[in-house]
């Protein structure tokens, strides 16, 4: 998916990169980063705000799993928290 994408976008694969459990392509030139559902829980145990990311898309949520039914009801949160 990050390949195809930054094809498209004329990016490199340092732009547009992936990560998996034990797998990934990211650096600090990153713009675009494609990850699993387990990979952003993770992140968000890091750091709850993900104030490095300034925009989040959900992609497949219609597919649920815990880990998406998680991650909604965190942004669910997230939102709450930011907006106060």
């Amino acid at each position: 998916m990050s390949q195809r994408v930054g094809k498209e976008l004329n990016l490199s694969s340092q732009e547009v990169s992936y990560q998996i459990r034990f797998e990934g392509n990211t650096s600090d030139k990153t713009k675009i980063k494609f990850m699993t559902d387990g990979v952003l829980l993770k992140e968000m145990e890091r750091d709850f705000l993900l104030l490095k990311y300034s925009v989040i898309c959900i992609d497949e949520a219609h597919e649920r799993s815990l880990y998406t039914d998680i991650l909604i009801g965190n942004f669910l949160n997230l939102i709450i928290t930011l907006c106060m």
